[in-house]
C-alpha cells in the first residue's frame, strides 16, 4: 500500500525490522564474545593458580625430603617442614592431609626424582658397560651415608615400608623400576656385543640387585671393613662375570653422580 508521499511502506518496514533483528543479534554476539573473553581470562587465572600450587607443593616436598634426611621420618613434624619450606602448616595440611601422607609423598618424590635424574644421566652415555657401572655406583652411593646425607632417605623409606603397606608397594615398585632399567641396559650390551647374548637380562639384573642388597646394611652403617671403593670393586668384578662382559672392557669408569 502506498503512502501519501508516494513511497511504499510494507516492504521497507519489513526490511527495517530485519536490520533491527540483525543488530540485536550482533549485540548478543558481542555480549557472548565478552563473556567468552572473561571466561578465557578466568581460565588463564586458573592455570596460573594451578601452576603456583604445583610449584609450592613441590617446594614443600623438597623441604620435607631435607627434613626427613636430617631428623628421620619418625621425628619429622609439620612445623619442621613449614619452617624449612616457608609454606604454612595449614597449607601443608590442605595439600597432604595427615602427617603420614606427607611422609609418604615426600619419600615418593625423593626416590622418583633421583631415579629420573639417573635415567637422564644414562641417556648421555653411549656404552652399556659404562651405564651398568654408573647404575651400580648409584645404588652403592644410595646407601653410603658417608657420601651424602641424602642416602638416609632410602634407609628411611625402607623403615617406613615395614610399618605401612602402601609404602611397601612403593618400595617394591621402586625396586622393580631399577630391575627393569638394569635389564634394559644388559639387553642393550648383549645386542652390541659387549655382553654374552646367552645371558637372560632380567635374571642377571635380579642377581646384580641381590648382591647389592647384601651391601645395604654395612654401607648404611658405615662398616669400616667394607669401604665404598672395596664394595665397588667386588660388585663390578661380579657383574662382569654375571653378564659375560668382554674382557677388553675397562675395569672402571667414572662414578655416577650421587643422590641429591
Amino acid at each position: 500500500m502506498g503512502n501519501e508521499d508516494g513511497t511504499t511502506s510494507g516492504g521497507g518496514d519489513r526490511r527495517s525490522d530485519r536490520r533491527d533483528r540483525r543488530d540485536g543479534g550482533d549485540r548478543r554476539s558481542d555480549g557472548g564474545d565478552r563473556r567468552s573473553d572473561r571466561g578465557d581470562r578466568r581460565s588463564d587465572g586458573g592455570h596460573r593458580r594451578s601452576y603456583r600450587t604445583d610449584q609450592r607443593r613441590t617446594e614443600a616436598l623438597d623441604a620435607a625430603v631435607r627434613v626427613i634426611v636430617e631428623r628421620g621420618a619418625h621425628a619429622t613434624r609439620y612445623s619442621d617442614v613449614a619452617r624449612a619450606s616457608g609454606v604454612p602448616i595449614g597449607t601443608l595440611q590442605y595439600y597432604f592431609g595427615s602427617r603420614d601422607e606427607l611422609l609418604v609423598a615426600a619419600l615418593r618424590h625423593g626416590s622418583a626424582s633421583d631415579r629420573q635424574r639417573l635415567r637422564n644421566h644414562l641417556e648421555t652415555l653411549g656404552s652399556p658397560w659404562e651405564k651398568l657401572n654408573v647404575m651400580v655406583d648409584a645404588q652403592i652411593l644410595a646407601y653410603d651415608v658417608t657420601a651424602t646425607p641424602a642416602s638416609l632417605l632410602y634407609v628411611e623409606f625402607f623403615r617406613l615400608a615395614l610399618r605401612h603397606p602402601q609404602v611397601r608397594d612403593d618400595v617394591l615398585a621402586e625396586y622393580r623400576g631399577w630391575r627393569d632399567l638394569m635389564a634394559e641396559v644388559i639387553a642393550e650390551g648383549a645386542a652390541v656385543g659387549q655382553f654374552d647374548p646367552a645371558v637372560d637380562p632380567d635374571r642377571a639384573a635380579l642377581q646384580v640387585l641381590s648382591m647389592l642388597g647384601g651391601l645395604v646394611i654395612p654401607l648404611a652403617l658405615a662398616d669400616p671393613s667394607i669401604p665404598v671403593a672395596g664394595a665397588r670393586e667386588i660388585m663390578m668384578s661380579s657383574v662382569a662375570t654375571l653378564v659375560g662382559a668382554d674382557p677388553a672392557l675397562p675395569a672402571r669408569v667414572a662414578p655416577a653422580p650421587g643422590p641429591r
